[in-house]
């Protein structure tokens, strides 16, 4: 880890990547239908094809196939925990984890007019949990709060940094990550 912003009375604020965004994406070791009925696993890993299928790391590669094709003929949107019985593929937390951190590696990739290394480590954790959440197109549309980021206004950026259709502790805790930022 690496230190943070300063908070109340100089004590730092750290957070990594996964302590922040898994929880609320959920952590699910098998394949699962999202409310738009789309395959996903693990922390918010989308399963388009059986070719992404194939290229996780799963225990059983073979039957995550039959799984992807069992999950999509099931409802969507159901708790994830519906679908555990129709699914013999499992990741482990080792598995998610590396591929979660392949995947924001990615992200942050894509985020170059964001400048994040400049950014103080909860505005960065921030910024990439919306970009992970909405993709990198969805963060792009939160004009006024990429406005806020880059003269460092921080206060201005928790004010414009709400997203649709998440939970409110989400955005109360993505809030909170830019109040840590510099005043």
């Amino acid at each position: 880890r690496r230190r943070g912003a300063r908070r109340g009375r100089g004590r730092p604020v750290t957070v990594d990547q996964w302590s922040f965004t898994a929880p609320f994406e959920g952590i699910v070791p098998h394949l699962y239908l999202d409310t738009a009925g789309l395959p996903t696993c693990g922390v918010g890993f989308l399963v388009r094809t059986r070719a992404e299928c194939v290229r996780l790391p799963w225990d059983s590669p073979v039957a995550a196939i039959g799984d992807w094709s069992a999950v999509r003929e099931l409802p969507a949107g159901r708790p994830a925990a519906f679908y555990r019985s129709h699914c013999k593929a499992r990741l482990t937390e080792l598995a998610m984890r590396r591929v979660f951190a392949e995947r924001v590696a990615a992200v942050r990739r894509e985020m170059a007019g964001w400048h994040l290394s400049a950014q103080p480590e909860p505005v960065q954790v921030a910024l990439v949990d919306m970009a992970y959440n909405l993709g990198v197109a969805g963060l792009s549309k939160f004009v006024k709060l990429h406005g806020f980021v880059m003269v460092r206004d921080y206060r201005g950026a928790a004010g414009e940094c709400a997203r649709k259709g998440v939970q409110v502790t989400r955005n109360d805790a993505t809030r909170g990550l830019f109040l840590c930022g510099p005043a």
